[in-house]
């Protein structure tokens, strides 16, 4: 079977033929591998109808090769009338900013770009051509850096993120049969100078690590491919696994936000599970966090964690990519350490008491006045409604004062919580329940600006509780967006 074949099996296998005329976004360098995808693509198209465009990403890491480079593939699409789109991106200097290798900086930057085109062309379907060769140097990168059993499967075939297919039509390929491909079809590829410096992890691996190795067995990399189909068979299973737990380990979750992304999950449950389902679940939530299926967590950072969550309380692990974990009594919190988020609405908010809505962060509230209250049947009626509502508030309305307002907590805050006889500080409150130490900062809290009313959605105070002598109710009714 040639490679062209192959090819179209695959992307049969992906379903990507399911409708006509989908659109196919390819990403090009203009090297071997992308080059072969292309050719093998467009002759393809030949007979089944799909759409290619074509992004090529130029990363300005070798400056005047890197514009002949895109100008190398500009013109093969003007050739066969494919259509291009190019982006420039100078990896340097995002390395430098942040502190990753060019490597590490490069496959993030350039993967939000692809997907990023693929969403404003609404495509559905990403394609890249790493080969079998390519993987096997994954796995052996992953195998030197200590990720464990997940490293070892190497690049998968297919994937989806976020909604699109991302597809490596090559990755059962071998680099030799695609550069016999282009040889026998007259394509001159374009020859990344940098793959032979051995800086790069990668170069050093295929061109220093792979040949020693095998000299001591010449089927080395056919072995560590079929590890990797074991290994990925394994992972399958254990995925399962973990989506079954972690619906009901996540007590809350903030991950729609483009700052301070977090997720609680319940501390006892996950201590009963076993230690390779608590392995997967570690770097499965980092993933969540970091929202990038490609960040995972090595070996010995895992076992600190779960080492930490079995053994500590109150406790902080600085993980990757600047994320926390931190257990807190019966809560384990993964989140973005951002220490330069300000809160937009730090200062105290008024709240409209006419029965409109106040907007306060991602919350909104809403108060109704509950007037002539001359029953002490309907009286306890409102007090038992009060006990079960989480999210709404009932107050004495002569006795809240003129104004309400809302905010965040402050150094020194006190509180008097229903049930209990005197004053406590708002962070001893907090702590006797629980609460995450990273949500402490983003509860709204409730004062009619000298004490406290009602830190939302925990507890209401003895101050302007609802007694036998109410006649006027203030309810509150919040909704967390």
């Amino acid at each position: 079977m040639n490679i062209v074949e192959q090819v179209q099996n695959v992307l049969y296998q992906c379903n990507l033929f399911s409708n006509f005329n989908q659109n196919l976004v390819v990403a090009v360098s203009g090297g071997p591998d992308s080059i072969c995808l292309l050719d093998a693509l467009v002759k393809i198209s030949a007979n089944i109808p799909f759409n290619i465009h074509v992004i090529h990403i130029n990363h300005k890491i070798r400056k005047y090769e890197s514009d002949m480079d895109e100008k190398y593939v500009e013109d093969y699409c003007k050739k066969s009338n494919i259509i291009f789109h190019s982006e420039s991106v100078d990896i340097p200097k995002f390395a430098k900013k942040l502190k990753q290798s060019i490597e590490t900086t490069a496959r993030n930057i350039r993967y939000e770009i692809l997907f990023q085109y693929c969403k404003k062309i609404n495509s559905n379907y990403l394609l890249t051509a790493h080969n079998a060769n390519d993987s096997v140097e994954t796995v052996m990168m992953n195998f030197i850096r200590g990720s464990g059993l997940r490293g070892l499967k190497g690049i998968v075939m297919e994937r989806e993120v976020e909604g699109i297919k991302l597809i490596r039509p090559l990755i059962n390929i071998q680099r030799k049969d695609i550069e016999s491909y282009l040889n026998q079809n007259g394509i001159k590829p374009r020859i990344d100078s940098s793959n032979d410096d051995i800086q790069y992890t990668r170069n050093n691996i295929r061109k220093n690590t792979l040949p020693i190795l095998e000299k001591l067995n010449p089927g080395l990399q056919e072995n560590l491919l079929q590890l990797s189909k074991i290994s990925l068979e394994i992972d399958d299973y254990f995925q399962e696994k973990i989506t079954f737990h972690l619906k009901k380990l996540i007590i809350s979750t903030n991950l729609d936000k483009s700052e301070y992304k977090s997720i609680v999950i319940d501390r006892n449950y996950f201590n009963k599970l076993e230690k390779i389902i608590q392995s997967y679940l570690i770097d499965k939530i980092f993933n969540m966090v970091t929202t990038s299926s490609t960040n995972h967590l090595n070996y010995q950072l895992i076992q600190n964690a779960i080492h930490l969550i079995n053994n500590q309380s109150s406790r902080k692990l600085n993980l990757p990519q600047n994320i926390i974990l931190e257990v807190d009594y019966k809560s384990i919190s993964f989140y973005e350490d951002n220490k330069d988020t300000i809160y937009p609405d730090i200062n105290p908010l008024e709240i409209r008491l006419d029965g409109s809505i106040t907007k306060f962060g991602n919350w909104e509230l809403r108060t109704e006045k509950i007037e002539n209250i001359d029953s002490g049947k309907k009286l306890e009626q409102i007090i038992n409604i009060a006990k079960e509502k989480n999210y709404e508030g009932y107050f004495d309305y002569d006795s809240i004062g003129c104004s309400l307002f809302i905010r965040y907590r402050n150094i020194g805050d006190k509180f008097a919580p229903i049930g209990l006889s005197g004053h406590q500080s708002l962070k001893k409150f907090m702590s006797n329940r629980h609460i995450p130490i990273s949500q402490r900062d983003t509860i709204p809290i409730i004062t009619n600006g000298s004490k406290i009313l009602w830190v939302i959605p925990y507890q209401t105070s003895q101050f302007a509780r609802i007694t036998n002598e109410t006649t006027t109710i203030l309810k509150i009714s919040v909704v967390n967006e």
